[in-house]
């Protein structure tokens, strides 16, 4: 193997656990809050607090940060992930505050203690394993019919990345993630599903 291709390696390790692990927090998070995380709209579904909400606010927007540092990452372009960091933090911070004003208004003193028990961005890692045992509210595919989108841009990362390389296993890797990728869409596209909500 040609020693520039092992400069890549830990970058692209890095990057797919990130991308892995911020695509598993997505598909935790969907599978308790429904199609009701694709909306900006001032009404509100019941208020989530079980799952990955009893462990963070706002799993979706650290999910969504997590792929986007491994994407930054998978690709080499380490100097980048400050400038992620900034512009996904600056944006998510807003929405965030736009939506805990939502929810405050509509739930009152019940949001209020869900507030002051579960951080907005950092993690209570001593909630995990009871947020886990929590059984979530919809199905698995509902959950992929409604993520579709996001695994099909994960598809596509995956798809350009294993062009990248040439014959290395982790390249052929990224090459069967993309085939599971797509296999996972075929599955999840049937218009007949619909998530509750």
């Amino acid at each position: 193997m040609p020693a520039d291709s092992l400069a890549i390696w830990p970058s692209t390790i890095v990057g797919i656990l990130s991308i892995s692990t911020g695509e598993a927090l997505r598909l935790w998070a969907v599978r308790h809050i429904g199609v009701v995380s694709r909306t900006r709209a001032s009404i509100l579904g019941p208020l989530i607090t079980g799952g990955p909400y009893q462990v963070v606010r706002n799993p979706m927007y650290v999910g969504n940060l997590q792929l986007w540092l491994g994407i930054t990452y998978l690709f080499g372009f380490g100097w980048g992930v400050p400038m992620t960091v900034g512009l996904f933090g600056a944006s998510y911070q807003l929405m965030a505050l736009w939506e805990e004003e939502c929810l405050t208004i509509q739930y009152g003193e019940s949001y209020g203690v869900y507030e002051r028990e579960v951080r907005r961005w950092l993690p209570r890692c001593d909630r995990i394993a009871k947020a886990w045992s929590m059984q979530a509210s919809y199905p698995w595919r509902a959950t992929l019919y409604s993520e579709r989108t996001t695994l099909g841009s994960l598809v596509l990362v995956a798809t350009i990345f294993s062009f990248k390389g040439s014959g290395s296993i982790l390249y052929l890797g990224a090459g069967l993630l993309a085939l599971v990728g797509l296999w996972l869409l075929t599955r999840a596209s049937d218009p007949r599903v619909r998530s509750r909500g």
